[in-house]
């Protein structure tokens, strides 16, 4: 389920329920540290709130602390609420901490709820990104059920590009990432062009790919982590540090940010940095980027 389509269930079924208001307003607007800072006001006063635990967990794991929303769904009873709006946000932190094959056990609970195409084939694009660097083979497979539900879809055409490249079908995925860009214009879309670029060996073209994303005007993980190993590849250490150190990077354990940023000061040489993202990164330790990055070795 997409955030703004359990958002949407959330407003519907708390219609009247003013406490857990500002929690969803600060959700709805892109702001889940404040969201959790609210849910843990109400929790405060009202510890066994059931909505509030759910919403204070979703909002962590939106802000990219895997590890403190892992620790809170522990929390929350696997209730209506949990099942409107916790589930996907659940599935989104096992997966960010390497447990992507309990991520799509859980995801999958949905299937048998969605009989609309576009969710349907969201939700397969979503398990496709579970499985992937796991069951690289079966993650295709999902990808593929999702393109057959809609095959204009210019996000599933971008997982397929991603899924292709993984294993290491360039043409495929270049393929699939020009029919994604060709729908219509969408960062997933754009960081899946870049990455085929850089698995070509052309970062400077990667680079000009990312830079078409500043007209989308969005700033989440995946595009911070695209740039910052991007900037890697060119050997522009100093700016993928700057990327890795700045504010909207520090907070999150997106884990593929955090293999770049972990590469970024191997390759810098700075061993406090690095040493830095280690304890960052403990949440998701797991997770097959992040342990690749850590197994390079220290700076």
């Amino acid at each position: 389920m997409t955030w703004s389509a359990a958002l949407i269930l959330l407003t519907l079924a708390h219609a009247g329920d003013a406490s857990v208001a500002p929690i969803e307003g600060a959700l709805r607007t892109g702001h889940p540290l404040q969201a959790a800072e609210i849910a843990g006001q109400l929790l405060a006063t009202a510890p066994d709130h059931v909505d509030a635990l759910v919403l204070r967990a979703t909002a962590w794991s939106r802000a990219g602390l895997h590890g403190d929303a892992l620790g809170a769904f522990a929390l929350c009873d696997s209730g209506d609420a949990y099942e409107r709006y916790g589930l996907d946000a659940h599935a989104n932190s096992l997966r960010a901490t390497g447990r992507g094959l309990e991520a799509a056990a859980l995801r999958s609970e949905q299937l048998v709820l969605l009989a609309d195409d576009t969710a349907l084939a969201l939700l397969y694009v979503d398990l496709s990104d579970d499985l992937a660097l796991l069951a690289p083979t079966q993650a295709l497979e999902q990808a593929l059920i999702a393109l057959s539900s809609r095959p204009g879809s210019p996000q599933v055409h971008a997982a397929l590009s991603e899924r292709y490249l993984e294993l290491g079908d360039s043409g495929s995925a270049r393929a699939h990432a020009a029919a994604s860009d060709a729908i219509t214009l969408t960062l997933r879309g754009l960081v899946a062009q870049s990455r085929v670029a850089l698995a070509e060996g052309d970062a400077g073209r990667a680079w000009a790919i990312l830079e078409e994303a500043d007209a989308l005007r969005v700033r989440p993980d995946r595009l911070l982590a695209a740039r910052l190993e991007t900037r890697r590849r060119l050997g522009d250490l100093d700016a993928a540090l700057a990327i890795a150190d700045a504010p909207a990077a520090r907070y999150t354990q997106h884990p593929e940010l955090m293999a770049a940023a972990l590469r970024a000061a191997r390759d810098a040489g700075d061993a406090v940095l690095w040493r830095e993202l280690v304890e960052r990164s403990v949440p998701v330790a797991d997770h097959p980027l992040v342990r690749a990055a850590l197994q390079e070795g220290s700076p």
